[in-house]
């Protein structure tokens, strides 16, 4: 499993480039927990709002993506897992999160986008060493969903 993850701002762009990427062959909201705005751009928007005038967060969202290699596949409970594994292994638990399911050429990989910002406390989870992170949760996932192990072309 492949995990490309980066701190984002400009919440409208962000939106625009999960839903409406053209270079897809389609695009499905899965799911959007925690914000109550009817649409992922204006969650987006409205959560950028808040980070910029509580906590001066610049880049107030984690964009990851999720890839198999080619000719594997997961169902869409696998996939949350999948996404559960890492919020939790992050500290993102509880905060807002979109899922976004990308088909493209036949094959899917699925896009979590959650607020840096915590709800109640208003202030921008610290991701220290997530790269790391998510190497090592690819990792687990492959061992625990039975996938193929990707290679780590710079250790080997």
């Amino acid at each position: 499993m492949i995990i490309k993850s980066a701190m984002r701002g400009n919440g409208g762009q962000l939106a625009n480039y999960v839903l409406n990427d053209p270079k897809n062959d389609r695009a499905e909201l899965l799911d959007m927990r925690g914000w109550t705005a009817a649409t992922l751009k204006n969650a987006l928007r409205m959560s950028e709002a808040i980070a910029h005038g509580k906590t001066h967060c610049e880049k107030p969202f984690y964009h990851v993506s999720f890839r198999l290699p080619s000719g594997e596949v997961l169902n869409p409970e696998q996939w949350e897992h999948c996404a559960d594994a890492l919020e939790k292994r992050l500290g993102l638990d509880d905060h807002h999160r979109a899922l976004v399911m990308h088909t493209y050429r036949g094959e899917k990989h699925l896009h979590v986008v959650w607020d840096r910002v915590d709800a109640h406390t208003l202030k921008a989870v610290n991701l220290a060493f997530e790269h790391l992170r998510c190497k090592e949760t690819a990792r687990e996932l492959e061992r625990e969903l039975g996938l193929q192990r990707v290679r780590d072309e710079k250790r080997e």
